[in-house]
């Protein structure tokens, strides 16, 4: 019987030894992650070299096309030297000398200028990877936010206001959607006016869900961050300083939070247990019931515009929207 026991104890931790750890789950999680990411990032990467590329070939086509047709229209209408003439006293063609007092042999083969420069006419080629290509930008904003103590909520969304690219980010899905509508805007005047060549067409779905990710998501954000660079705004970078990397480990302290939030509720007049009142306790839903009784209460609305155009938000965007074009021009 013990002999029976042993054997089946070994057999039970033999099965266990095969079986995977929670910890081992979540890392195996977050490395498959991490893999996605890094994959989409390059397709992207790729997505928009070919976009370049066919734009560069269309290009020259069109340049050598150009040149071609200048260079046979001049050699055509350039005028033929006489061979003779009448009462010469020389052998073949009479010498006429030039203006400058050179003397020019008859028998020279004329001189044709070749022009390099493309005429004006030739048609632009529009190229712009964000926009002809179908994949959402790595740079938006997909992932939802996490379901944690409002502090860690806050710190997440700071660590979002970074201005690198290849990264999602609050302020880099603000600036793709700018260079995406501007993009799309060129494409329909060229179809309009013509003069332009396209290749490729936009993504409707993709238009819409990008548009859906800065104002649900984004602008929730930026109305909250607002409110906490006006209470603490140490925590907020310059835009030399706001990469990805140096506001990726950005933390909210807990209980100057606390305090702060206690000073809100005070003011208008929220009960004892409110929840705002425990920041372990408090979400970002609870933060938003906040400021909108404050809007409520002062009769002042702060728009979305206002605090992009407002410090630092309207230099970090700048930065983060001239991080983008530069990325996908």
């Amino acid at each position: 019987m013990a002999k029976a026991m042993a054997e089946e104890d070994a057999e039970v931790a033999q099965k266990l030894t095969k079986v995977a750890t929670a910890d081992q789950v979540a890392a195996g999680r977050v490395a498959v992650d991490n893999i996605s990411r890094r994959l989409e990032v390059h397709a992207q990467s790729q997505a928009a070299a070919n976009v370049r590329a066919d734009a560069a070939f269309a290009g020259l086509a069109s340049d050598k096309t150009a040149v071609a047709t200048a260079a046979a229209s001049m050699a055509a209408a350039q005028p033929r030297r006489a061979t003779s003439r009448a009462g010469g006293t020389y052998r073949g063609a009479q010498c006429a000398r030039a203006a400058g007092g050179s003397v020019v042999s008859p028998s020279s083969p004329p001189r044709v200028a070749v022009l390099a420069a493309v005429p004006s006419a030739a048609a632009a080629v529009f190229s712009c990877p964000l926009v002809l290509d179908w994949t959402m930008p790595v740079e938006m904003m997909t992932a939802r936010m996490t379901s944690c103590p409002l502090n860690l909520q806050l710190a997440e969304m700071v660590a979002l206001c970074h201005v690198s690219t290849d990264e999602p980010g609050l302020l880099g899905s603000v600036a793709c959607l700018r260079v995406y509508e501007k993009g799309v805007e060129r494409i329909k005047a060229l179809q309009r006016d013509g003069g332009g060549v396209v290749h490729g067409s936009v993504n409707t779905k993709k238009s819409e869900r990008m548009d859906k990710v800065v104002k649900n998501k984004g602008h929730r954000y930026l109305k909250e961050l607002y409110w906490l660079h006006g209470v603490m705004p140490q925590l907020f970078k310059p835009p030399a300083e706001a990469t990805y990397q140096n506001m990726k480990g950005t933390s909210v302290d807990a209980s100057t939070l606390q305090a702060i939030l206690s000073r809100e509720a005070d003011a208008l007049g929220l009960a004892p247990g409110h929840a705002i009142r425990v920041v372990t306790k408090a979400r970002s839903n609870t933060l938003r019931a906040l400021l909108a009784a404050k809007v409520g209460r002062a009769g002042a609305t702060i728009t979305v515009e206002h605090i992009l155009s407002s410090s630092p938000f309207s230099e970090l965007l700048a930065q983060a929207e001239k991080n983008v074009r530069q990325k996908y021009a």
